[in-house]
C-alpha cells in the first residue's frame, strides 16, 4: 500500500531489524530516514522517505542513486485524491428537515477509516446535530456495522446532550459500537427483521509486554464505558451484559426488546445490501450476512482488510513509531467495537 504524501525507497529488508526510528529532514528538507535497529544495537538506514510535494518519483530515485543507495523496492506516494478521501468524512445524509423535526441516515461505519476515507466521523455528526438545536425531534435511522469506540462514544454523548427528542429507528443491522449509539435514543424502534449484536471492543498493540498489558487495561475500560451506555436502556445487569459481550451475542428484534435495548418493534424493512459485513471478522455472524450478494459490486473486495494489507499497515506503523509489530493470524480493526 502506498504511503500518503511521500515516496518510499526501501534499501534494506525490514525483517532484518528488531525496531525502527524515524528521523525527519535527515538529508535535507523533505527527506526523512527510517533507521532500522538490530538486536545488538547496530543502526542502518532501512528506508528513505521523500515528501511528494517536493520530489517527483524520478527525482527521489535519482537522489538515491547519487548518494549510493541501492533501492530494493520503490513505492510512489498515494494519489492526491486518495489523500483527500482519507482526510474527509463523507457528507451525512439528512432528510425531512422542514418544520420541527429532521432525519439523519447513519448507514455507514462509525468513524472515518484513515486509509479509505469510508465512514462517518463523530465531528461531522456533531456538527450536523448542532444545526438541529431548534428542532423538537430528530430521528436517527440506522443500518450500521460498528466502528471506532471513541468515535461512537462521542456520537452517543452528542445525542444524549441534545435538546431535541431523539428517536432511533433500526432499519437493518446495528452491530458492535453502533448498538451503543442506538442507546442514546429517547425511543428506539427496531425492524422486525433487524439484527442487534454486542461484543467486546477490539484493538491491536505494538510493543513490549508492558505496552500490551496497558492496551488490555484500556480495552477493559472501554468495555466498562460501553456497558454504561447499554444500561441507559437495558434491563440486564452489568454482569449479564459483560457475559453477553464476551460471547458475541446476536439478537433479533424480539430478543433486543426483551433485554430492554429497544422499546418497539416495527414491520419488516426492505433495504439494499450496502455493507460488506465479512470484513469486520465477527465470530458468530449469521450465515445469511456472510453470503455474497449478487448485487454487490465486483470491486467490493477492494475495501476488505486482508491479512496481507494488515501486515503492510503494521510495517508502516513500525517505521513511524519505532516498534516491532507482529501481525496476527486473522485480520482485525484498531480500537473498534
Amino acid at each position: 500500500m502506498p504511503y500518503p504524501g511521500e515516496h518510499a525507497a526501501r534499501i534494506k529488508d525490514p525483517a532484518g531489524f528488531d525496531r525502527f526510528r524515524r528521523e525527519n529532514d535527515k538529508f535535507g528538507t523533505g527527506i526523512d530516514v527510517i533507521w532500522g535497529i538490530t538486536t545488538d544495537g547496530t543502526t542502518e538506514a532501512q528506508s528513505i522517505r521523500f515528501n511528494a510535494d517536493k520530489f517527483t518519483p524520478e527525482e527521489a530515485k535519482k537522489w538515491c542513486a547519487d548518494h549510493d543507495y541501492e533501492i530494493l523496492e520503490f513505492e510512489e506516494a498515494a494519489p492526491s485524491n486518495l489523500i483527500r478521501l482519507a482526510k474527509n468524512s463523507k457528507p451525512i445524509t439528512v432528510r425531512n428537515q422542514d418544520g420541527d423535526s429532521a432525519e439523519i441516515l447513519l448507514y455507514d461505519v462509525i468513524g472515518t477509516d484513515p486509509w479509505s476515507g469510508e465512514g462517518t466521523s463523530a465531528k461531522a455528526f456533531a456538527e450536523t446535530m448542532n444545526g438541529f438545536k431548534s428542532k423538537k425531534s430528530v430521528t436517527i435511522r440506522m443500518n450500521c456495522p460498528g466502528g471506532y469506540v471513541h468515535e461512537g462514544l462521542a456520537m452517543y454523548n452528542t445525542l444524549i446532550n441534545h435538546p431535541a427528542k431523539i428517536n432511533v429507528i433500526i432499519d437493518g443491522i446495528v452491530a458492535s459500537m453502533a448498538t451503543v449509539v442506538a442507546m442514546a435514543g429517547d425511543s428506539v424502534t427496531m425492524a422486525k427483521n433487524g439484527l442487534f449484536m454486542i461484543h467486546n471492543p477490539w484493538g491491536f498493540c505494538m510493543g513490549d509486554a508492558d505496552a500490551m498489558r496497558l492496551e488490555a487495561s484500556i480495552m477493559e475500560k472501554m468495555k466498562e464505558s460501553i456497558i454504561i451506555g447499554y444500561q441507559r436502556k437495558s434491563t440486564l445487569s452489568a454482569q449479564a451484559l459483560s457475559d453477553a459481550m464476551d460471547a458475541e451475542t446476536w439478537l433479533n428484534a424480539d430478543g433486543a426488546k426483551a433485554a430492554g435495548f429497544v422499546d418497539e418493534i416495527s414491520g419488516e424493512m426492505k433495504i439494499a445490501a450496502s455493507i460488506d459485513m465479512e470484513k469486520f471478522g465477527y465470530r458468530k455472524m449469521p450465515k445469511a450476512l456472510s453470503e455474497k450478494s449478487e448485487e454487490k459490486p465486483a470491486n467490493s473486495e477492494d475495501f476488505k482488510i486482508t491479512l496481507a494489507n494488515y501486515r503492510r499497515r503494521l510495517e508502516l506503523a513500525e517505521a513511524e513509531w519505532g516498534v516491532r509489530a507482529v501481525a496476527p493470524s486473522v485480520s482485525g480493526g484498531g480500537s473498534g467495537a
